[in-house]
């Protein structure tokens, strides 16, 4: 932490450039994120061998959401260096809220399309066997 520390003090200034702070910001955002997506791809692979289909759809539910939680903890991380260009921290607080909207509209298709099948699951298994296979008489 103090060379981090060191790296970014006043005086030091070349390291306080705004635009060296972005690609710090993305390079680590990047690295986080490929991190993450392995995480992800290893449960993915356990949730396939496993026989319930909660496993399936808890995988599915965080692969968006870890990318934008990243993403917002980053930017609060950096928001006291990102803050000296305006423009730039502008630019990634709107990125960070497009990816909040982004991240919520997928839980909800998510959480729908994980209703709707449990719920046409439960209705096919209602249904009588004549009604799946037609009523026996062939063409």
């Amino acid at each position: 932490m103090t060379f981090i520390d060191h790296l970014l003090s006043p005086e030091n200034p070349p390291l306080r450039h705004p635009p060296f702070i972005a690609l710090l910001f993305l390079a680590l955002f990047g690295i986080l994120t490929a991190v993450y997506r392995q995480i992800i791809r290893r449960w993915r692979s356990r949730a396939r061998k496993s026989r319930s289909r909660i496993d399936d759809f808890m995988v599915r539910l965080f692969t968006l959401p870890g990318i934008w939680f990243i993403f917002a903890l980053l930017l609060n991380l950096f928001s006291g260096l990102l803050s000296e260009d305006k423009q730039v921290y502008g630019v990634l607080r709107k990125i960070s809220q497009i990816m909040l909207i982004l991240t919520v509209g997928w839980i909800v298709v998510q959480v729908v399309r994980a209703l709707f099948h449990h719920w046409q699951n439960s209705s096919t298994s209602k249904i009588p066997t004549t009604w799946k296979l037609g009523n026996g008489s062939r063409r």
